[in-house]
């Protein structure tokens, strides 16, 4: 009677049977593997590339989140500040505060638009249109 064979293992030498071929497929493999020539394997080379992705993405979200948080307050504080101003000018207090017409209608008139120009980027920089 012949001897049966074995199935060959990975790097066995053989043709690995077709259980040995879906035990491969199916169980994730734990350490990158090397071909022969020395090379990455293709399968670490993608999973690497989409790591980099995702890191790129996560850090992209967190810079966005640091910088438009730090816009917000300093447009808080910005208003604030022409909020008093305009208070100010209302009661006259303190010494006698009083800007001339123009020069307030200056000061609120760019304020405003400063801080619609600023949203209006922060918002396109948030939310852009598509991917070219």
């Amino acid at each position: 009677m012949p001897a049966a064979k074995e199935p060959v293992q990975a790097g066995g030498g053989r043709t690995p049977t077709p259980a040995v071929k879906l035990y491969q497929f199916t169980v994730p493999r734990t350490m990158p593997t090397v071909r022969k020539d020395g090379t990455d394997d293709i399968d670490q080379e993608i999973l690497r590339e989409h790591r980099l992705q995702n890191d790129d993405t996560q850090q992209n979200i967190k810079l966005k989140r640091v910088t438009l948080n730090r816009l917000f307050i300093f447009l808080a504080i910005e208003t604030s500040v022409i909020f008093l101003f305009a208070f100010f000018q209302a009661i006259g207090w303190p010494h006698k505060f009083d800007l001339e017409e123009w020069s307030f209608r200056l000061l609120v008139t760019a304020t405003i638009a400063q801080i619609t120009g600023m949203l209006f980027v922060a918002v396109r920089y948030l939310f852009p249109k598509g991917k070219n």
